[in-house]
């Protein structure tokens, strides 16, 4: 949910500012923040939401870091737009 901040397996946190839907998955513009919740300009960061559902069929939901430099330049342009 936009303007979340989200914890990272690493402790890294980061804050949702916008977010799309491409090719059938949804993708976040996040930026870091610290601990006193104050935003880390120069950490930005693409995110990919993944959903996993376990043996009761629980549904579990987390992101990963897109790492395609294509792919970073084409979503950096539509979740800019979305801010």
């Amino acid at each position: 949910k936009i303007n979340t901040i989200i914890h990272l397996e690493d402790e890294e946190k980061y804050v949702l500012l916008s977010k799309t839907e491409y090719e059938g998955s949804r993708y976040f513009l996040a930026m870091g923040v610290d601990d006193e919740k104050e935003v880390i300009p120069q950490k930005v960061a693409i995110l990919e939401e993944q959903t996993e559902y376990g043996d009761g069929g629980d549904e579990e939901i987390y992101v990963d870091r897109v790492t395609n430099p294509e792919l970073v330049v084409l979503l950096t342009g539509i979740l800019k737009k979305n801010l």
